[in-house]
């Protein structure tokens, strides 16, 4: 196949041509190669396409289409009546000579592979996967699997594997749209019951000690659906000791203090031992009840577990200078936009795992401006590490 198209040309011409790797492919599954024309070359323009604006003034230009399949079908209906016209430019009709050239064309296969982009989506709680600002819906039991999605130019299809889970019709707008099928919602009736099974966490917990269980049914009134506290729960009846975590636990499920599992996660008790006899008494003097007693004495606890765990967190970090962004002059250095800085200190970058350089001659600020907007990420519960590497 001969074409100068920068389609299909990457780089290049006549022999120097490099094809663009899509085409590539294209050409080595159907067994042909593109050759281009050299410049000046008198067949280097075919001239067998129409202008563009034929299409603008002639096809486009008040028309009105239901869906991409109407205009689709417009589209090669016209296409057909203008390739039957004859053309004076060409001597002939585009049909008549594609009718002469069609002998000497190679059929395709008679499978063609359907061309399809690939991707992967997880189905959210509603159960619909997501691809671009539409909704289509998924099996009502896959609530939470990935599932691989195939967007061809008509359809979206779902995947499991090499198993076909869904296929819907594709729609290009409007936005945020839900495709839903009957088949994949649940049966009436049925939901409801899905949603009250005991989540996998509070099942393991009640294996692994059943005497949680009071506990549980008062945290459950209180979070719902929520199984974050479930989890931190969890983790704390696996590590913490047995006999010490359920007598606290006794405690919060005699007092209904729900919000136990939030304070408790990193307990160790150190903070409390140390304060106990001081907030014990102004709590007599304030007459504060038992249960806010109790919060009070794990929050500072916890609290203080936070401050030691960032003062880690500093030291492994390794800063060579104490900067801060308050303490950087910004003022003295016209050459650096507080505002750009600043931004990079709300740590967006981090979760999309974008990195951050500067650039710039000794002495202008970089180290400084390095550490902190790190020293901000520390403070914010991520860990890090400076280096400082001699460039020769």
């Amino acid at each position: 196949m001969v074409d100068n198209s920068h389609v299909i040309v990457a780089s290049g011409s006549g022999a120097r041509m490099i094809v663009a790797p899509e085409m590539a492919a294209f050409a080595e599954r159907f067994g042909f190669s593109f050759k281009a024309h050299e410049v000046g070359d008198a067949n280097r323009s075919a001239r067998v396409e129409a202008p563009f604006h034929r299409i603008e003034r002639g096809f486009l230009a008040g028309s009105q289409f239901t869906d991409g399949a109407a205009l689709n079908r417009r589209a090669r209906e016209t296409c057909e009546l203008w390739n039957a016209k004859f053309s004076s430019k060409l001597h002939a009709s585009r049909h008549e000579l594609f009718a002469a050239e069609q002998a000497h064309l190679q059929p395709l296969p008679l499978h063609v592979p359907e061309v399809y982009q690939l991707c992967t989506r997880i189905v959210d709680a509603e159960g619909y996967v997501h691809l671009n600002r539409i909704r289509y819906s998924a099996p009502y039991r896959l609530i939470g699997r990935a599932l691989e999605v195939r967007e061809t130019l008509e359809r979206i299809d779902l995947y499991e594997g090499a198993r076909r889970l869904a296929s819907h019709a594709r729609l290009h707008g409007p936005m945020d749209t839900r495709v839903t099928e009957r088949a994949h919602r649940p049966p009436r009736g049925e939901g409801h019951s899905q949603r009250r099974q005991p989540a996998p966490e509070q099942i393991e917990m009640l294996q692994l000690e059943p005497r949680v269980g009071g506990y549980l049914r008062i945290l459950k009134t209180h979070v719902g659906d929520r199984r974050v506290p479930l989890r931190r729960l969890l983790s704390m009846l696996q590590e913490y000791p047995r006999e010490a975590f359920l007598t606290a636990l006794s405690t919060a499920e005699r007092y209904r203090l729900t919000d136990l599992e939030r304070l408790l996660h990193n307990l160790k008790l150190k903070t409390l031992a140390a304060r106990f006899d001081e907030m014990l008494a102004a709590a007599e003097l304030n007459s504060t009840p038992i249960p806010t007693l109790f919060t009070q004495l794990l929050r500072a606890e916890w609290q203080a577990r936070q401050e030691q765990a960032l003062e880690a967190r500093i030291q492994r970090a390794n800063f060579p200078e104490d900067w801060t962004l308050e303490s950087c002059p910004f003022k003295l250095q016209k050459g650096v936009k507080e505002r750009q800085i600043r931004s990079f200190a709300e740590l967006e970058f981090i979760p999309k795992a974008e990195n951050i350089t500067f650039i710039g001659e000794t002495g202008v600020g970089k180290t400084g401006l390095m550490i902190s907007i790190t020293r901000k990420a520390v403070q914010n519960g991520y860990r890090a590490l400076f280096i400082v590497r001699a460039i020769t």
